[in-house]
């Protein structure tokens, strides 16, 4: 009689503690930290502070305000453009999570932060179907190679800004990588050129652009950097 008791009490148990076992699983909330920083003093920009843990599915507002520059853009982890608003609201995940810059104007090019690859010139001779992957590795670490554009290209791109972005910060000069997959009219295989690598120079951005070029054997290329600017953001949208 006491087995079936306890066997019954037991059951009981098991039963009362499984829905709380699972409420508290359903209703544990996830956190998570994001960081606001601005481009200049140019701006100022106001959100939560790095260190403020927010929970999943809250509403996040990030501001900027124009101090002397021009209000460009919000940045996602310097790489890519997700706002021209100045005023920018999200909900809080895994996805969001991360570092936010809000972008002013620079009132001299050498001082700006952020620019993009906006032409790419292609010279192959009998040459179809031009992949080009362009990467960009800051000088002072070799290793760390950002890809600012990998897709299909003709003999002449003049405008192929995506979005994408890259921050020198408190680099000087990036090393630009560019190699070419192609088909030669009349041949099933892909071959791939890699050109030497060229030098991208804070210095050459004596106006909003700045050209690098290269060259190998009869092919050659020329790769066209812009300065952001609202007028920039605004031509891709």
């Amino acid at each position: 009689m006491k087995k079936i008791f306890n066997k019954k009490f037991m059951i009981v148990l098991v039963l009362f503690l499984v829905p709380m076992f699972l409420l508290t699983a359903c209703s544990q909330v996830n956190y998570y930290n994001i960081e606001v920083l601005k481009s200049s003093s140019r701006g100022e920009v106001h959100g939560p502070n790095k260190t403020t843990q927010i929970a999943e599915n809250s509403e996040v507002t990030l501001t900027a305000t124009e101090n002397g520059g021009q209000f460009i853009c919000w940045v996602k982890n310097s790489s890519q453009v997700i706002s021209l608003d100045s005023s920018y609201k999200f909900a809080m995940s895994a996805d969001t999570a991360g570092t936010y810059t809000g972008v002013f104007s620079e009132s001299s090019p050498m001082q700006m932060m952020y620019t993009a690859l906006t032409g790419i010139k292609i010279n192959f001779a009998e040459v179809t179907n031009l992949n080009v992957n362009v990467n960009i590795t800051p000088s002072s670490a070799i290793t760390e190679s950002i890809s600012v554009y990998n897709g299909s290209a003709s003999n002449e791109n003049a405008f192929i800004y995506n979005g994408r972005v890259f921050s020198f910060l408190n680099e000087d000069i990036y090393l630009v990588d560019v190699s070419v997959e192609y088909e030669i009219l009349g041949y099933e295989e892909k071959l791939t050129e890699t050109f030497p690598t060229v030098q991208l120079k804070r210095s050459e951005f004596t106006t909003s652009k700045a050209v690098v070029s290269g060259n190998k054997g009869q092919a050659s290329f020329e790769l066209t950097f812009e300065k952001l600017s609202r007028e920039l953001v605004e031509r891709q949208n």
